[in-house]
């Protein structure tokens, strides 16, 4: 019996690692577009319009200068832009990376508003 229960208790933990939302070895764009749209449906809008250029082509616009906040895939005008790639994006989700080291290391560059760049951690 508790050789079943330690059965049981690996396959529940196998089962939840399987249905993650997305592959943290290699983010795609669309799984970072989604995480960034979760995100932005949990945090009140920044009142401004950000985006993020990833170097393997790809952005990700997101406006919260409105009521609610508007990510697409579309670029647009923007007070500040996080620069970097999608490795470097998923490090930092995954808190292997540390945003300050990120910009003293130069893995993110920000062109713009740096004020702006430094509330987006909710983002990261």
């Amino acid at each position: 019996m508790n050789l079943m229960a330690e059965t049981d208790k690996t396959c529940l933990s196998i089962t939840i690692f399987s249905n993650y939302p997305f592959n943290l070895l290699n983010m795609t764009l669309e799984e970072i577009t989604k995480d960034i749209r979760d995100i932005s449906d949990r945090v009140e809008p920044i009142g401004a319009a950000f985006k993020f250029v990833f170097h393997e082509g790809g952005i990700i616009h997101v406006d919260g200068s409105g009521d609610t906040t508007i990510v697409t895939n579309e670029d647009g005008e923007a007070q500040c832009a996080l620069k970097m790639k999608m490795e470097t994006y998923e490090k930092l989700k995954t808190k292997k990376l540390s945003a300050t080291m990120a910009l003293m290391l130069g893995k993110v560059k920000v062109e713009g508003d740096m004020g702006l760049a430094l509330k987006l951690q909710n983002y990261i």
